[in-house]
């Protein structure tokens, strides 16, 4: 059996992404916050799919001590891991900042993905033909290059603008995984725009606006269509590609600087402490 791990699975397209794994005889786990959501997800992708092998696993992306323990958690199974999908994301109104100081969409929708990532390696090298699938977004031509001066958005922070900052980050990230690890198969999706409980913990308007555009967004279903692909199809495009809509798309020229690739990487091993990897 293979083996999946979804992150920020408990809701809208995280859940469709496990539930499509799920369906397809893989064995998923499903990454959330909070363990009774967690358990929820995973009863309901068993009863709807008949497939039992759907297993929680907890962690808040808020903080990299608590991805540092899953990622203990998942090498300690000792099983290789066919796909990771890295989706868990936040969207915040206001500049915050995760617990370890970082401001928060940086520091969730990026960095804690690219950690998870890292410490995962040896398990996606052990797979046949391992797979990461980065959820990024159409929302990366909000920008038009990495912050560099100030990745953390200390000044001049705009909702939006440093929402898609985290995603134009998965981006690079996605094309220099791909090139450090030729033996992996490493994409960028945009899902679309999704009706999700993305940005819903901003209080009343948080909640107001997605409600109000639902009627125009697309289903968390049909927002998986594209990361699910890129999980379970053949691919003929070069690993480190980018999709929309179910076909390959060039993303902004930013989006494609393997000199900012490579520059981010080498910044968020500085961030995070990491061995530099050359």
């Amino acid at each position: 059996m293979k083996n999946a791990l979804v992150t920020g699975a408990t809701n809208g397209i995280g859940t469709e992404i496990a539930r499509g794994l799920a369906r397809e005889g893989f064995r998923v786990y499903v990454h959330g916050r909070s363990a009774n959501k967690a358990e929820a997800v995973c009863a309901d992708i068993k009863a709807t799919t008949g497939n039992d092998a759907v297993y929680p696993i907890i962690a808040d992306f808020d903080s990299l001590v608590a991805v540092n323990a899953m990622a203990d958690e998942c090498l300690s199974l000792k099983q290789p891991l066919d796909v990771l999908v890295n989706n868990a994301g936040v969207v915040t109104l206001k500049r915050e900042q995760t617990i370890d100081g970082h401001e928060r969409m940086f520091g969730v929708n990026y960095l804690a993905h690219y950690l998870l990532t890292r410490r995962l390696l040896p398990l996606l090298q052990a797979a046949d033909a391992g797979r990461v699938v980065n959820l990024s977004s159409g929302a990366h031509t909000f920008v038009t290059g990495m912050n560099w001066d100030d990745l953390q958005y200390r000044e001049g922070f705009k909702s939006m603008k440093t929402y898609g900052h985290s995603k134009l980050a998965n981006l690079l990230f996605t094309r220099e995984l791909a090139r450090r690890e030729p033996g992996l198969q490493v994409y960028a999706a945009h899902p679309g725009a999704v009706s999700t409980g993305l940005g819903t913990q901003n209080g009343w308007l948080g909640k107001l606006v997605p409600l109000l555009l639902k009627p125009f967004f697309r289903t968390p279903a049909q927002g998986a269509s594209t990361p699910l692909m890129l999980a379970l199809q053949p691919i003929s495009e070069p690993s480190g590609s980018y999709f929309a809509d179910d076909r390959f798309k060039h993303p902004a020229r930013w989006g494609q600087d393997d000199d900012a690739a490579a520059r981010l990487w080498s910044l968020t091993e500085t961030l995070l402490g990491m061995e530099k990897t050359g």
